[in-house]
């Protein structure tokens, strides 16, 4: 299997090992794969939960005698002896062993979390293709800033960020946020892909985010002319378009990335999806999604069968069929 060493400055995590060739999965091998891992996913639930479960019992059993000794103590100092201030002391004492205990209780259900990005991510990002996964890795903010589509904001989250090699382009994405204040102004996927070689001059903004391009034509984008991102299939026009070069823009703009960009925005609830072609090698994607894909299930629900995991590689897969234009790009 191919594998090509990064750099970057572009994310925010260095994998230790080079990343690998990534390729479309196959249904029946996928489907078996997953099955393993969610059984293996299930036991590691299970496991946790009987562990929460044992500590949960404890803590309410120590819980109702120091309770009930402190019941007994309020009653002895206040009503024998009529010392108030004791006995409130008292009661409050009780319930100390139970707010200790607690925290303890509650630790299984952190350890199974962290055991779900440790330990069940990195397989599953394997099984959908070859992906390395960090946990906590995500696209430099240094990007966001020159893609020139970012909304205002002040704090950036970002996390389960996959990493590999397509068709000698290299691919990274990881789920997002963006808040301003405490308000969320971008929940969703940020997607980075890095050509071997050149494949559009200029700043080419293509989105079908309306409200953004009429809000941003006038001022950061005053610089950028409006190109046409007409379609044959008229599903497929819901774009806007942008760029400082037009005569490149006309080489990058046709039928088949208008094609798959739309059918990229409706694997993913038909969102308003963004490209941003820049400094030649780099398309930067923004993906709106309220979903947290890739998140642990609740320690007291039973694992989900694999359509879960399912839909990550329809999403993926169509990611990569996306990619398969930028590919052609560059060979021509």
């Amino acid at each position: 299997m191919a594998k090509q060493r990064h750099y970057d400055p572009e994310i925010h995590t260095s994998p230790s090992e080079p990343l690998e060739e990534l390729k479309k999965t196959d249904h029946v091998a996928f489907t078996a794969e997953v099955k393993a891992l969610v059984r293996d996913a299930e036991n590691t639930r299970l496991r946790y939960m009987q562990k929460r479960q044992n500590r949960g019992f404890i803590t309410l059993t120590v819980g109702l005698i120091s309770g009930l000794a402190g019941a007994s103590a309020f009653g002895w100092y206040f009503l024998m002896n009529g010392d108030l201030l004791k006995g409130a002391g008292y009661a409050a004492l009780s319930v100390l062993p139970y707010l200790l205990l607690h925290k303890w209780a509650d630790a299984p259900i952190g350890k199974y979390v962290r055991a779900h990005k440790k330990q069940f991510m990195p397989k599953l990002a394997k099984t959908l293709g070859g992906f390395k996964y960090s946990a906590n890795g995500g696209i430099n903010s240094k990007v966001l800033g020159q893609t020139g589509v970012m909304p205002s904001y002040d704090r950036y989250t970002h996390e389960d960020c996959f990493m590999g090699i397509y068709k000698g382009i290299k691919v990274i994405f990881s789920e997002a946020r963006l808040y301003k204040g405490s308000q969320a102004v971008f929940q969703g996927m940020f997607v980075l892909l890095e050509t071997a070689k050149p494949i559009c001059e200029g700043h080419l903004i293509i989105t079908a985010d309306k409200k953004m391009a009429q809000e941003s034509a006038g001022g950061r984008w005053q610089k950028l002319q409006t190109v046409p991102a007409t379609a044959s299939n008229p599903d497929w026009n819901r774009f806007l378009a942008f760029t400082d070069k037009p005569d490149a823009a006309a080489h990058i703009i046709n039928d088949k990335l208008m094609k798959e960009l739309s059918e990229a925005a409706d694997v993913f609830n038909r969102c308003a999806i963004t490209a941003v072609f820049l400094k030649g090698r780099f398309i930067f994607m923004s993906i709106p999604c309220h979903e947290d894909m890739f998140e642990a299930s609740d320690i007291y629900v039973p694992i989900p069968t694999s359509n879960h995991a399912q839909e990550r590689r329809k999403e993926i897969e169509k990611l990569l069929e996306v990619i398969d234009v930028f590919e052609i790009y560059g060979k021509n």
